[in-house]
Formats: C-alpha cells, structure tokens, sequence
C-alpha cells in the first residue's frame, strides 16, 4: 500500500463481535426497497456493491418496525415479521464478504407522514417536529405496544441472520423526541427529569435484550450534541449527551455507542455541506469516548481514508462511520487497502444526495455517482469496444466519466481539451472557498480515465475537418455550454462581466461597486469573492429571494457567508438597461423603475447549450451525441450522469 493505514485496516471488537476493519458505512434511508418496505433486488445489489467494497460493518437503513404510524416514506425498509424471507436475502447477499451487518431499527415519531401512514403521527408531545405536522402524544399503553415491536423487530433481523440492530435515539426522531427537553413536555413517568425522559429507551433497550438473549450485539445512535442552542436552549447539549452515552455504558443493555450530531431543526449536524471541514466535530466525538468504556463509532466529515487514520489515531473513536463516502465509491475500503486512493471519488458534500425529489419519495442518488440504486439495472458491461475509435470532445466532467466508460467497455478513446487542463467549469466550481473537494475530484477522475486507456489531448482544439481525419466512428460531444447574456441595452459596454469570465481571470475590483445580476450559486459564490477582495455588492434577483433552486442547507450557510460583507440585495427586481456607471433595475411589486450607482456589472443569469458547437461535429463521425451541459445545463451531478449513461449505452453501427 502507498499509505500505512495501522488502525483502519486492524480487526475491532463490538461486544463477542470481531469486525475485520474499523469502517462502518452507517444508515441512510434509500427509498429503494418495494412499496410494502419488501428487500428488492434493487436494495440488495446497492448494499452488496458496498460490502464486496471492503466495508467492515454496513448498518443497513432506518426501518420501520411500527407499520401503523411509523412510516415516513412509501419505499421504506420494514424489519417487521412478513418481510423476514427478503431479510435473509440481504444478510445473505452481505456476509459472503465478511461484513459484518446490523440492522437499524427506527422510528420517526414527529417526522413520520401522515399521508403515508394514513394517519396522525405521534410523539412524546404535541410539539411539531416539521413544519405543519403537529403530533399527538403516545398514551402510556401505546408506549408499551411500541416497545414490544421494537423487540419483534430485533428477533425477526436476528433470525434473518443480521449480525447485530441498531437502535436510532438521535436526529430527532421518536426516541430523541423522548429525550430531548424541547419536544417531551410530558408529566407522567415518561417526561420531566433525565431518568424519565430515559425511560423508553431503557424500556427498549431491556425488550430486545430479553427477545434477542445475552450476548446479541446491540448499538444505539445517539446526538451527542443536537447544536440547536442557539434556536431553543431546550435542545439537547454536549453535556445532555455525554449523560446519556454514560447511562448507555453503565446499563449493561448496550455494546458500542455510535456518536452523530443534531435533529431536523439542525440538519447540517449530522449531513453537512461542503462548507464544514473534515473531523470539525471531533471535539463532541472525543467527549462520548472519553466519558465511556464501551466502543464507539463516529461520524465526521470523513472523506477519504487517510482522514479516517487520522481520527482513529488520535483516539476520537474506535470506529469511523462513512456514508457518503461509500455513496460516492463503493470500493472506498478496497481501493484504499490496494493502494489506490488516487482512484477514490471522494463525496464533494454537495447534498445531491439529499435532494428531495418527488416531495423527498424517490430513491437517493450521488453527483459522482450514476450507478448508485440503479446497479441492478447498470451492471458492468463486458469489453465489447473491440478497439473501436470514438472521440470525446471536452475534459468536463461528462466527458470524462463518458470517456472512461467508454476505455473500460474497450473502446480505443481520444479525448479532445482545448486548456491545458481536465476539469471544464469544475475548476471555476473548485475556486470559491471550501470547493477544494471539487479540485480533488477531477484528479481522481483523470487518474480513472488514464488507466483506463484514454489518449488524453490537451491543447487540441476538436475541430470537424481534425475528427473526420482521424475516422473516428462516434463522437461524444461534451464541449460544455456558455453564459446566458441577454440583449440588454449596454450589455456589450467594457465594464460588463459574465461571472465566468471573473472566475476564470480571478477578477478583482477592489473598492468598486460591483452589481451582480442573479443570485443562484454561482451569482453568490462569484458575489462572496468579490467582497472578500474589497469590492462593496448590490445583488438583483427577480425572485422574491435569492438562491433559487439551492438546496436549504447549502443556502443557509451561503447566505452567512455572504451577508457577512453586508451586501445589497433587490429581490423581486429585474434588470432593465446597464449604463456607463449604474444600472436601470425595475420593482417588479410596484413596477416602478430606478437607477443604482455602480462600477462593474457581473452577469450570473445561467448557462445555455452549445448546439451550434455539437451540430458542426454531424459531418464528422457517423455518430455524435450530445453530453453534458452541451446536451441540457444543470450540475456536476447531472453532468456525470449523461456522460455515463450514454456511454454505457451507446451501441455501434
């Protein structure tokens, strides 16, 4: 191996439990499983890929063991006792690897839907854990119905032949929603003090004990730190959570205590964006281990392996959880044990993985990842290029995820830049502060392409009368797009700017009055390093707020890093006319028009496809396709997937 790995790759114990390397995939709910919460092919090949990966322990996702009012999506995983036969099937799947698999059982209380569930959710309180969904208490005797499913559940994944379950007490679900002082305002025996607010936990904890026996690996997955303070300071602290994973030690109910952060009014806690550095809640990991004798796992912002040395070197925990990380790779482990690392695609925290298409009801997906919950309808395919010569136009990242698919299927693969170097508008993504993930991504990706047996040109300008000489057989055009620049009056003036053109020249226009025309993330991020270098910003946003389109987490912490500049913001605002040294913007509430002083004007109002570009290349090669941004705008996530798709599919005349 290039790297030694001394901890990652050394046996672990959980309870009689040897685990063979300390990396935990933890859970994640998938929306893969069937429409009754059935195991399905799909959600078996997805969990298999990760543990033929290397992957010491998956905890497999967050499932339902109430199917009455504990449902929160209509492709959720059921532990319950009619799914049994499609359980084996995935502990089958799994533990032929030597993967250790424990199953986590959940349940959202307040989170839960009532229009999946067809009914009113409950909790501990009637305090709304979502906006618009107020719950209603549990009686004392739905609690202990509940309890004895949870201890149905354990011994029908223990029959299945799972290596351990998981109890999930953190992220502000039903037990969290128990322990937490700001969602129990009970007054009975379940509410009040610690010990009560304990008390469905340890009633669980001690059911699926007795239903399981001695000796049956149990976790329980606590918030040690909900970092909701400054919100409501009845949120649970470092300190409520270092009590709690002491009380966990000192039941005797409990094998390892996996450590996450925060609930649903905190939701960067536990899945944050680019914008948080890795192992920056080391501290709160630290805390739990030092305050127990029990083993522990923890979650923190580990992107790459040698991340996870580290942690597991300084002691923060006795286990790494990796979610993401496994999303993006699911040969994260292997590649890392081979020496490899340079090939891992490492998780750029972009929250593609979070979208919440379909109203948060469709399956999970990845930006670097097109296969991921589709490897049952994607297997590998064979070599069947037989040397066959296809061209990709563009160093993009669809062209190069269509040009290394293109090599490992065999095909003879040229792939045309005109820079000196791959990446396209990756290496403009890559610029604002905290993007340096993007940066390693496009290494890890030209590594993949040059094993694979791409003839990489950089310099070369793909012109038709170059393609058609070199009798290339289809061509890939993945050339990119180019900003939307409306006719406004004074558009072609010297002093207007597209935000590419700033990002790609490092612009600076120190102590000048910049207004920047959009306010997607492109506009902000463009915003934000322009008055980091001493420019003072007006934004203009047609929309009633900025960042349109930008998932809530990643806009949240944008809009801090901007508005620490104190910019001036027109939302509801469109842009009329650019003078020489202001612009006309019209109150699109009122309709009335007004003149704002500036110096520079930056454009951020998009991109558009290069058909033209793509169209040129059609008496080139007898086939061309269009990928990317050449093919429709949208984000890196988008742009790997067309690459991918198309060069999996394409099929020669």
């Amino acid at each position: 191996m290039e790297r030694e790995y001394n901890y990652l790759f050394a046996p672990g114990k959980i309870g009689r439990l040897t685990v063979k390397n300390r990396i935990a995939m933890t859970a994640a709910m998938t929306g893969y499983p069937g429409l009754n919460g059935e195991v399905t092919d799909r959600i078996i090949r997805y969990y298999e890929e990760r543990a033929k990966g290397g992957a010491g322990i998956i905890f497999t996702e967050a499932g339902v063991v109430d199917d009455i009012c504990g449902i929160a999506r209509y492709n959720q995983l059921h532990y319950t006792p009619r799914c049994i036969n499609g359980l084996e099937r995935l502990c089958l799947a799994l533990r032929k690897y030597g993967t250790r698999v424990f199953a986590q059982l959940w349940h959202g209380g307040g989170i839960c839907s009532p229009e999946v569930c067809g009914c009113q959710t409950v909790s501990s309180s009637d305090v709304a854990s979502i906006p618009g969904n107020i719950p209603r208490p549990l009686t004392k005797e739905e609690i202990k119905k509940l309890v004895k499913k949870y201890a149905v559940s354990a011994k029908t994944c223990q029959l299945a032949g799972f290596d351990g379950i998981e109890i999930h007490a953190a992220h502000g679900y039903l037990i969290a929603q128990f322990l937490s002082p700001y969602f129990n305002h009970r007054t009975d025996e379940y509410g009040g003090a610690f010990e009560n607010r304990v008390r469905l936990l340890d009633e669980i904890l001690r059911a699926v004990r007795e239903e399981t026996g001695p000796g049956y690996p149990i976790s329980v997955r606590i918030s040690a730190d909900e970092m909701g303070q400054e919100l409501c300071a009845a949120h649970m602290t470092l300190e409520d959570g270092v009590r709690l994973a002491k009380y966990l030690d000192e039941s005797g109910l409990v094998d390892i205590i996996n450590i996450s952060n925060g609930n649903k009014f905190t939701p960067n806690a536990n899945c944050d964006p680019y914008f948080y550095e890795g192992g920056w809640k080391e501290p709160i990991a630290l805390a739990v281990k030092k305050a127990v004798k029990l083993p522990t796992i923890a979650t923190n912002t580990i992107k790459h392996p040698e991340e996870a040395e580290r942690q597991l070197a300084k002691g923060i925990s006795d286990f790494v959880g990796v979610l993401r990380g496994h999303l993006a790779d699911p040969e994260f482990v292997g590649k890392a044990a081979q020496g490899r690392e340079d090939e891992i695609r490492g998780c750029i925290g972009c929250l593609y993985c979070r979208d919440p298409r379909g109203s948060g009801q469709m399956g999970m997906r990845c930006a670097l990842n097109p296969r991921l919950g589709l490897e049952v309808d994607y297997p590998l395919r064979s070599k069947d290029g037989n040397g066959r010569k296809t061209a990709v136009v563009g160093g993009g990242p669809g062209g190069m995820e269509a040009a290394r698919v293109l090599a490992e299927r065999g095909f003879q693969v040229t792939l045309f830049e005109k820079e000196g170097i791959l990446g396209g508008t990756m290496n403009l993504a890559a610029k604002p502060d905290h993007k340096e993930k993007i940066a390693r991504l496009i290494r890890s990706m030209e590594v993949q392409c040059r094993k694979a047996g791409v003839d990489i040109r950089l310099n070369t300008e793909a012109t038709p009368e170059l393609l058609k000489e070199m009798a290339f057989e289809a061509v890939f055009a993945a050339s990119g797009a180019v900003p939307v620049i409306p006719a406004f009056e004074g558009v072609g003036l010297p002093h207007v700017y597209t935000a590419e053109k700033v990002l790609r020249e490092d612009r600076t226009f120190e102590n000048k009055k910049v207004a920047v025309i959009g306010s997607g993330l492109t506009g902000m991020e463009t915003a934000e390093i322009l008055a980091k270098r001493g420019s003072r910003i007006t934004m203009v946003e047609m929309l009633s707020d900025i960042g349109p389109g930008l998932l809530k987490e990643i806009l949240d912490e944008q809009k801090k890093k901007l508005f620490q500049y104190c910019p001036d913001v027109y939302t509801r605002h469109q842009l009329v006319k650019i003078l020489e040294n202001g612009i006309e913007v019209r109150n699109l509430e009122n309709n009335e028009s007004f003149v704002i002083e500036t110096d520079i004007v930056v454009l951020a109002l998009g991109v558009r496809p290069r058909l033209d570009f793509v169209e040129s290349f059609k008496e080139a090669a007898p086939q061309v396709f269009a990928v990317g941004d050449a093919e429709h705008g949208g984000r890196i996530g988008d742009a790997i997937r067309s690459g991918y798709s198309q060069a999996y599919a394409y099929t020669s005349i």
